[in-house]
């Protein structure tokens, strides 16, 4: 004798849908990384670029100039290099303007001859400056100042 006796009934299959609160969790710490290291990149990519600009701009700022014209045209970029984040520094000169830049840079970046120059060249017809020592002490000095750090120099 046979049993009546139904076919056995498997259950649905499982779903992907919803996910584990794991697998949520784990997906929201990957997109916040994600998304943080992409910010973090383009920011530095931002402050590269603008570091690279400052240095073409001393470059092309300096190109042919000597003696005080060439002093001026240091001092003109510093200043513009430091005008966002520093507004106060566009009208030091001198030693005062040297103990900033010293200040700012938390070494000395400047060999004697070099910040005399800065400090007085623009004001001497007569100072001979080696225009390649100072536009060199120039970038040394944004590079170990904090301007990097703040998002390099802006020219707008």
């Amino acid at each position: 004798m046979q049993l009546p006796l139904d076919d056995i009934m498997l259950p649905p299959p499982v779903s992907a849908f919803p996910p584990a609160p794991g697998w949520c969790l784990l997906a929201l710490i990957i997109l916040g990384l994600s998304t943080a290291a992409a910010i973090w990149a383009y920011r530095r990519w931002q402050r590269r670029r603008r570091l690279h600009q400052a240095l073409i701009r001393l470059q092309q700022m300096t190109t042919g100039k000597q003696g005080s014209a060439l002093c001026a045209a240091v001092n003109e970029w510093l200043k513009l290099c430091l005008r966002t984040y520093y507004p106060q520094a566009l009208s030091l000169y001198g030693d005062d303007w040297l103990a900033f830049l010293q200040q700012h840079s938390g070494r000395p970046v400047f060999e004697p001859e070099e910040a005399q120059a800065l400090a007085h060249g623009p004001y001497r017809p007569d100072i001979a400056a080696d225009a390649t020592r100072l536009c060199q002490q120039a970038q040394h000095w944004l590079l170990a100042s904090d301007i990097p750090a703040r998002g390099g120099p802006q020219w707008n």
